[in-house]
């Protein structure tokens, strides 16, 4: 394998490999529709609901996560098993990305619903000593005031090298070039094509997993067939966001759309805001066609 600049965004490994050290399962108390009280132990929040789909009437009265911890060193061996397989395919020349202040630009520029309000993810017990070993031993660099996958786009677009993007996050398919899923242990290639339609994609369609809404009632199938009508018929960016703007404004003629009270163009806008991967610092996603806009900071250093 080539030699390359690999720039991990460490944050899904951390949760990954805090699994190992650690046994989850969740005391669970039901009441049927008779008022008769039972209760349950389950592995998983799935397993929970799976039981209640197969009874009718009965309700979840009360849950209680319990966890358990395992030797720390389970779950630091799983990082340092995958870090050196990322070195063994790609070379030594790494760097290691962490989140680091929490702050993030998304928060203040997409207000159409709460970003990752949808999130319940609890810390693995082990989080902080992960993050010391990973700052120790592997150089881990914080990253504040936006994402990790956000400054691994940026490296990656800044390099004089060969990179290779180092992620289980899809959102870092918008950048084109080498990428290792180190969760799956597959790798793949984005062209600049393949990438710049994943990116129209997700301003069309949201990101579930980030809270990002979308445009209403139309899902990653459907954007993902719109957005390659459009190529197929050669428009240009600036034809594909107008066309993207005229959906949003579609959308809000249907009776449960959720952004009435808000413009088309300012929806579409945030949207493509938040699920931008940054290309230049502390610069914000513009229109084509439209001045570049700037992150509301005093320090430019702040964010980069």
């Amino acid at each position: 394998m080539k030699r390359r600049l690999a720039l991990v965004d460490v944050d899904g490994m951390i949760y990954y490999a805090g699994a190992a050290g650690e046994i989850r399962h969740y005391e669970v108390v039901f009441e049927d529709k008779d008022g008769n009280i039972s209760e349950g132990s389950f592995d998983t929040a799935a397993e929970i609901k799976e039981y209640l789909a197969e009874r009718e009437g009965v309700e979840v009265i009360d849950r209680e996560l319990i966890i358990t911890p395992e030797p720390v060193e389970y779950s630091l061996k799983i990082l340092k098993n995958k870090l050196e397989e990322i070195q063994s395919r790609y070379g030594t020349n790494m760097r290691v990305y962490i989140k680091g202040n929490g702050v993030n630009f998304r928060d203040t520029v997409y207000t159409v619903k709460e970003y990752k309000g949808n999130r319940q993810t609890i810390k693995p017990v082990h989080y902080d000593a992960m993050v010391e070993y990973l700052k120790k031993y592997w150089d881990a660099i914080p990253v504040d005031g936006k994402e990790v996958d956000d400054e691994v786009a940026l490296q990656a677009r800044e390099a004089s090298k060969p990179t290779v993007i180092c992620s289980p996050d899809k959102d870092l398919d918008q950048i084109p070039g080498l990428h290792w899923n180190y969760t799956k242990s597959v790798e793949y290639h984005m062209d600049p094509l393949e990438a710049e339609m994943f990116f129209w994609q997700q301003v069309l369609s949201g990101d579930n997993a980030d809270n990002i809404g979308g445009c209403w009632k139309v899902g990653e199938g459907k954007a993902e067939k719109m957005i390659a009508e459009w190529f197929d018929e050669e428009y240009t960016q600036k034809q594909i966001w107008e066309a993207i703007v005229e959906t949003y404004e579609a959308s809000r003629d249907m009776p449960t759309c959720p952004y009435k009270d808000m413009t088309a163009y300012d929806v579409a806008l945030q949207t493509a805001r938040a699920v931008w991967m940054q290309n230049r610092r502390n610069v914000l996603w513009t229109p084509p066609g439209v001045e570049t806009e700037y992150m509301d900071i005093e320090e430019a250093d702040d964010w980069a």
